[in-house]
Parts: structure tokens; C-alpha cells; sequence
């Protein structure tokens, strides 16, 4: 037996299995770099776009340019900080989304020079510590701002004080981007589901949706009916209304002693907890629209 020659076969296996191992860790790197992957390990997948809002954000006929104002450092209300993190982890996830017109974010400092020149120079943005958007057809919404105001004088008696941070948290409330407020110890109300991407799938549609109009949800009045703006826990429907909206679809009401027939863009008719009754002709109109 040669042991020379099998020792040399020994190195050179050795040498084929460091080379091979060296090309696939090059070639897995080389991957990698060229490769956005976005691993949502937060619960319920609540940074994750949902099949809905990728086949709703597929409708889009515009792209879109999400223009941050707010510049994010330690001095802006802890409210506010959240809100710009879990908007920034939630928006790579709309920028990286596959449809058929872009969205790009884009950060603007308030404190710069207005550059018209810029990309963002067409868009002629004034509004500071908001977060617009812009559709590539001149079409914008705001759909946050937050004006910094300072604590109130508590020895002031002529107003009631109210902190810089409940400014923030007004802002926020306001903004519809959170619910499910809860008091904590110290009796402050913080938020506990973050609802951006309902919101975001909303504001994108309203700025670069189809232009045909919406279909509508009407809610019958004149019999003492439910309210889709009351906010009652037992008896309101403005949880319904929000839900409704979120869809795409706009809410309102109709009375309908008052029509010849339901429009026909209705979607559907709600009649909730009536406490009258409906007139003859009104019960046609229900009729006809079921048919």
C-alpha cells in the first residue's frame, strides 16, 4: 500500500472540502446582501400586511410618496417616539410590498432648507411634524400631524393645565392610528393595538384609489334608529362604521320616505333597532332594492 500517495489524496480532499466550503459561504453572502427579508416576529404578525391590504394596495393607480416631517430625536414625547417606530417598522413592510405602483418614504428635515429643486420639491410640503401623503397626480392627505406645544403654567388658574406629553397623546387619539386605551397606574391612558395598517391601506386608496365612487353603507333614519357615529358600548355603531370604512366603503345615512328608490351604489341597508314603523313606500324601496 502506498501510504505517500494516500496521504497526498488525504490534503487534497482536505483542500476540495475548505475550497467548496469557501465558495458557498461567498455565494450565501453575496445573497444575502441582495436580498430584503423582513421576519416579523412581533404577536399576531401585527407588523406583517395582511393578503386584504396587499389586494386592496393592488387597486392603487398612482404611486405614492409617504413624507415624513417629524424629526425623530430623544426631546419628542415618549408617545410620539413610539408612534414614529412602530410606523417606520410597519412602512418597510408597504415599501417593500410587490404592487403594481410604488410607495416611498421619505424623511424630511423641517429644520433644512425648502430644496424646490428636490424630489420632494413638487409636492410644495409647508406642513411641519406631520406625515403626508402624496400621490404622483397631485393628489395629498395628512394623515398625522402634531403641533409641539409646551406644558401649561399650573398655577395658571385661568386655564386647566395640561402636560406637553397629554398634548402628544391628544394628537395621537385624534390620529385614530391606535385603540384599546388602557389607564395605568399612574392614570395615564396608553394604547395597546397599533391599527396603522388599517389606516395607511385607507389613506393610500382615498390618494391613488380607483377614482369611480365608493360603495355605500346607509343607515336608515326617521324611526328612531341607531346611530352609526354613536359611540354608546351597548347601542352605538361607530365600531361597526369604523370597521365598515376600513373596507373601503362609506358610511352614511337615508331616509327613505324621502326617495323614490335606494341609490344604486348602496352595498348593503342597515336598519338598526327601529322603534317606529315604516311607511308603505319605505317598504317598498326595501323591496325593490332586494330583488
Amino acid at each position: 500500500m502506498n501510504f505517500k500517495q494516500s496521504r497526498r489524496n488525504r490534503r487534497l480532499d482536505s483542500w476540495l472540502i475548505v475550497m467548496l466550503l469557501s465558495v458557498f459561504v461567498i455565494s450565501v453572502n453575496f445573497i444575502i446582501q441582495r436580498t430584503t427579508l423582513t421576519i416579523d416576529l412581533s404577536p399576531e404578525k401585527r407588523f406583517s400586511l395582511s393578503r386584504e391590504s396587499l389586494a386592496l394596495l393592488d387597486k392603487m393607480e398612482d404611486s405614492v410618496d409617504i413624507v415624513f416631517t417629524i424629526k425623530n430625536d430623544n426631546d419628542l414625547p415618549k408617545i410620539i417616539q413610539k408612534l414614529l417606530l412602530d410606523l417606520d417598522i410597519l412602512l418597510r413592510n408597504f415599501q417593500n410590498a410587490s404592487t403594481r405602483h410604488s410607495i416611498k418614504i421619505h424623511r424630511f428635515d423641517p429644520d433644512s432648507p425648502r430644496d424646490q429643486f428636490g424630489p420632494l420639491g413638487k409636492h410644495n410640503i409647508t406642513e411641519d411634524n406631520a406625515v403626508i401623503l402624496f400621490s404622483s397626480k397631485g393628489k395629498r392627505k395628512t394623515i398625522f400631524q402634531y403641533e409641539s406645544k409646551e406644558s401649561t403654567n399650573p398655577y395658571d388658574l385661568t386655564e386647566a393645565f395640561q402636560s406637553k406629553d397629554a398634548h402628544a397623546r391628544q394628537a395621537i387619539w385624534q390620529s385614530d392610528f391606535y385603540q384599546d386605551w388602557k389607564e395605568t397606574g399612574r392614570g395615564i391612558l396608553e394604547p395597546n393595538y397599533f391599527r396603522g395598517e388599517q389606516v395607511l391601506v385607507e389613506s393610500l386608496l382615498e390618494v391613488a384609489g380607483p377614482s369611480k365612487e365608493k360603495n355605500v353603507v346607509y343607515f336608515t333614519r326617521g324611526h328612531g334608529e341607531a346611530s352609526p357615529t354613536d359611540f354608546d358600548s351597548q347601542n352605538g355603531f361607530s365600531e361597526f362604521r369604523r370597521l365598515v370604512e376600513e373596507s373601503n366603503l362609506q358610511v352614511t345615512t337615508i331616509d327613505l320616505s324621502l326617495v323614490d328608490s335606494i341609490p344604486a351604489n348602496a352595498k348593503f341597508i342597515v336598519i338598526a333597532h327601529p322603534k317606529g314603523i315604516f311607511l308603505d313606500k319605505e317598504v317598498a324601496n326595501i323591496r325593490n332594492y332586494v330583488r
